[in-house]
């Protein structure tokens, strides 16, 4: 669909035009790295949506892949969630689509701590940028109770100092322009490079649901009313939106063709869903950064060649390009950025499927007499077929060995019951923490599912603590989380309880069980570390001894395959 032209697109101010000259200020340092605007990456459409049978979501749809999947092994690293006000809690948020029911969280700072929980996992990653759409259906997105200094509150308070503010846009400005507006600034000392922004979150906040509310004017009043200096969010304004004549009424009596022009002088992002948006280019020439709908690869293909930066999509795990988890951002010309200003820091294996049902073991051996603790966040991307382990064995292979075992797995969203998946169900992208522990050759397990909507329970982040019994034995303890609180410590919940063996447990490490029906890809495991009496140690493929493949079958013998073992992990930048 072809929108409208942007009416009054106020770009004097960043030409100097009516005034003094400007000064011009020295650009944001960038050591080598691209500017963000010089970069696209994947960006995930309603990314908190699943179909888990909530009757009246009417026109509902997204990616319907757990949020850590979507931002570890898919490496996205734009998602968008959409807000409407908790007529029970002043100064919250519910995230929905059009009824409660179809999500992987239920509030808005419940979807912070998923993210905080991704934070935890790769403290160094690219700056994810969180789009939030003002998504209420039938009044306007604030009120009295919920105003727009309690959403910057609210998210000031999840994000904390990971938050990159407008007001740290405009420093760079500050003193040289005497200008106000975030385009103006960007249009004149473009943004930072992205290594300064590693680590970080970027809101953006969109308006565009005017069918019975109005959104528009929402976003109008966000990016126009008070100093943009103090608001936590970027305005992103949708191209189809800024033409005052065009829009629905009642909102041009509730919006003045000066506020929309402001707002849109405030608007660094851009929403647009049709190539031939004749807004597109001008936003994009004073350096703003552009979300296109994308829904197939040519689509892709097709926004890179127009360079914009946030390929919207419901598919992550299918993009051009791909680079793997250590690579989510890809410039636009790779010839002008050396290549390691690319990859992202940050500790993470793949463990990939023996060639028959077996499991593979990562391991190293630590002594009878140490406590150790082994943690990892596991993620599995769209396919729910894999599973990964923490382990903690007496001996390789043998069915008598005792062993302990903390797994994750997943229900898949995207399939329907009949296709092995749980779509339409409760079910659906739930995350499943098992405890299992072997001695004398019996098995006993223990499994929870995540709790969606509520705080705490079980999700990707394990823990297995291995100790000395003291009586020559071992004890092994698992716990799993799915938030991470706001001073970064991981809500653990136990997985059973403790179990105690006769004999030591001393090798240790990473596992992923799988069946003849296993997807040969690997299994991830982000932030690896391990605890031991000389501290804490990321986990790199150095720090294993060997990869055990140990057959299902009994009978037959333990063998290794180093390959299996992949490595992406990238070492902090100097």
């Amino acid at each position: 669909m072809v929108r409208s032209q942007l009416p009054l697109v106020a770009l004097l101010a960043a030409c100097g035009a009516g005034g003094e000259p400007l000064t011009e200020p020295a650009p944001f340092e960038r050591a080598g790295y691209p500017a963000f605007s010089a970069v696209w990456q994947i960006a995930t459409h309603n990314a908190y949506w699943v179909d888990r049978g909530a009757v009246g979501d009417a026109f509902a749809g997204g990616t319907s892949e757990r949020i850590a999947d979507q931002l570890l092994a898919d490496h996205a690293r734009s998602l968008e969630l959409d807000i409407h006000r908790d007529p029970d809690a002043p100064g919250r948020w519910r995230v929905h689509h059009t009824v409660p029911g179809n999500g992987l969280c239920a509030e808005l700072g419940e979807c912070l701590g998923l993210l905080r929980a991704v934070h935890y996992a790769v403290p160094e990653h690219e700056v994810v940028t969180i789009v939030i759409e003002l998504k209420e259906l039938f009044a306007p997105n604030f009120d009295a109770s919920h105003t727009i200094q309690d959403l910057d509150r609210l998210l000031g308070d999840e994000l904390g100092a990971r938050l990159w503010r407008p007001a740290e846009l405009l420093a760079q400005c500050d003193g040289h322009l005497g200008e106000e507006s975030l385009s103006a600034c960007v249009a004149r000392v473009g943004w930072p490079g992205t290594g300064a922004l590693r680590g970080r979150f970027l809101v953006a906040l969109l308006g565009n649901w005017d069918s019975f509310s109005q959104g528009t004017v929402d976003w109008a009043r966000y990016a126009t009313l008070g100093d943009i200096r103090e608001r936590a969010a970027f305005p992103m304004a949708s191209a189809w939106k800024l033409d005052h004549a065009a829009l629905p009424p009642p909102l041009p009596s509730l919006v003045s063709p000066e506020e929309l022009a402001r707002a849109a002088e405030q608007s660094v992002l851009l929403q647009v869903e049709a190539f031939d948006d004749s807004v597109a280019p001008a936003f994009l020439a004073r350096g703003a950064v552009v979300r296109m709908d994308t829904t197939t690869p040519a689509a892709e293909l097709e926004a890179i060649a127009r360079r914009m930066q946030l390929l919207q999509t419901d598919v992550p795990s299918e993009q051009p390009d791909e680079r793997g988890p250590a690579e989510p951002f890809r410039v636009f010309a790779d010839g002008s950025v050396p290549p390691d200003r690319l990859r992202e820091p940050g500790v993470r294996l793949g463990l990939a499927a023996p060639p028959l049902p077996a499991r593979a073991f990562a391991y190293r051996q630590v002594a009878d007499d140490e406590v150790a603790r082994w943690q990892a966040t596991v993620s599995f991307g769209a396919d729910a077929s894999r599973r990964g382990c923490l382990r903690a064995a007496s001996a390789l292979g043998g069915a008598e060995a005792a062993s302990a075992m903390v797994c994750g797995r997943k229900v898949s969203g995207k399939l329907a019951p009949a296709e092995g998946g749980g779509a339409g169900t409760p079910d659906a992208e739930r995350f499943f923490a098992s405890f299992v522990t072997c001695q004398g050759g019996t098995c006993n397990a223990t499994e929870l599912g995540s709790s969606e909507g509520a705080t705490g329970g079980v999700g990707e982040l394990l823990s297995l603590r291995v100790r000395p019994d003291g009586a020559g034995g071992g004890c092994a303890r698992a716990e799993a989380a799915r938030l991470v609180d706001r001073a970064l410590e991981p809500m653990w919940s136990p997985v059973g309880s403790e179990v105690c063996f006769a004999a030591p447990l001393r090798y240790q490490g990473l596992a992923r069980p799988t069946d003849a029906a296993t997807v040969p890809a690997p299994a991830w495991f982000f932030g690896a570390r391990v605890e031991l009496a000389a501290g804490p140690a990321p986990l790199v493929a150095s720090a294993f001894e060997a990869v055990a493949i140990e057959p299902v079958d009994a009978q037959l013998p333990v063998s290794s395959d180093a390959a299996l073992l992949v490595d992406a992990s990238v070492p902090s930048a100097p």
